[in-house]
């Protein structure tokens, strides 16, 4: 369509002026753009949240709405001012079949954490195990049995007695905490996405209580998004975030729904290389599939 319409110009009048290339340009695969609408509010709080991890703030946020509203594309939308914050962000995600495995999304999300800290100047890394050593003392292992990749800051550790398997929950979450007060500093505060907590073994469930009622644990920020539709006020979760309350700790809550009419033109306009009012039939049509 570019070469004709400069072919024809030129035939006609010996020149051919400026005009915007690729107009005319329709893909046959249909593409959703990578871009967040109508969100921008939601991601604002967010933002807000981290800003009180980054002054020495203990925060969790839930994120709750339906399967595909976007929840998870809209807690990675602030993953760049957050990194540019020098703030550290890790994710996790539970899954429906994994429930008999504890821990899974936090030891997915804090081996992402390590491999970053792993990039670090050696300096930085040298004062960084030095802080570990001196943290976790003679019980790293319980740790680096979890989270092979640590051995790589801290070096081997030694064997631990053995414990029975509350005692060794336990054990797990005292070192736990200690290894995070290293992590989660001014300099670096420390953000964990937690996706699927609907989906939560009750090890995790413990584990999150025992983080979140730390007095000694700031600058962190844990996000935990969460199907509502399949949670009920007697939710292990749900109970969860209410025992953390009646500790002094009330989350911040964010609802996802559906996205407005607008939004949808908006985003219907980019996908379809089309204008607003030329898909706004098409939005209403949509939004009449969402509610249905």
């Amino acid at each position: 369509h570019d070469l004709e319409r400069c072919l024809f110009e030129y035939e006609t009048r010996g020149a051919v002026a400026p005009f915007p290339l690729g107009a005319a340009d329709l893909s046959p695969v249909f593409r959703v753009p990578q871009k967040l609408y109508g969100r921008a509010g939601e991601v604002a709080q967010i933002v807000d949240a981290f800003e009180g991890c980054a002054a020495g703030a203990r925060r969790l946020l839930l994120v709750g709405g339906y399967s595909g509203t976007g929840k998870t594309a809209l807690v990675h939308e602030v993953h760049r001012p957050i990194t540019a914050r020098r703030g550290q962000f890790a994710s996790g995600k539970f899954d429906q079949f994994q429930r008999a495995t504890p821990y899974s999304a936090f030891l997915e999300a804090f081996r992402g954490l390590i491999d970053t800290r792993l990039t670090e100047d050696e300096e930085t890394l040298s004062r960084l195990r030095a802080e570990l050593r001196d943290a976790l003392g003679e019980e790293g292992r319980v740790l680096t049995d979890l989270l092979p990749n640590l051995e790589h800051v801290i070096g081997p550790q030694p064997p631990v007695a053995e414990v029975g398997g509350a005692e060794a929950q336990n054990r797990f979450r005292y070192v736990f905490r200690k290894f995070l007060r290293v992590l989660a500093t001014a300099a670096h505060p420390v953000v964990i996405f937690i996706d699927d907590l609907q989906w939560a073994d009750s090890a995790s469930l413990d584990l999150m209580r025992s983080l979140m009622t730390d007095p000694d644990l700031g600058h962190l920020l844990l996000i935990c998004a969460y199907r509502e539709n399949e949670v009920d006020p007697t939710h292990a979760f749900i109970r969860c975030v209410d025992e953390i309350a009646e500790s002094g700790l009330a989350a911040d809550r964010i609802r996802i729904g559906n996205l407005g009419a607008d939004d949808l033109a908006a985003l219907l306009s980019d996908a379809l290389s089309a204008t607003t009012d030329d898909v706004r039939p098409l939005a209403r049509l949509v939004a009449v599939l969402e509610r249905a």
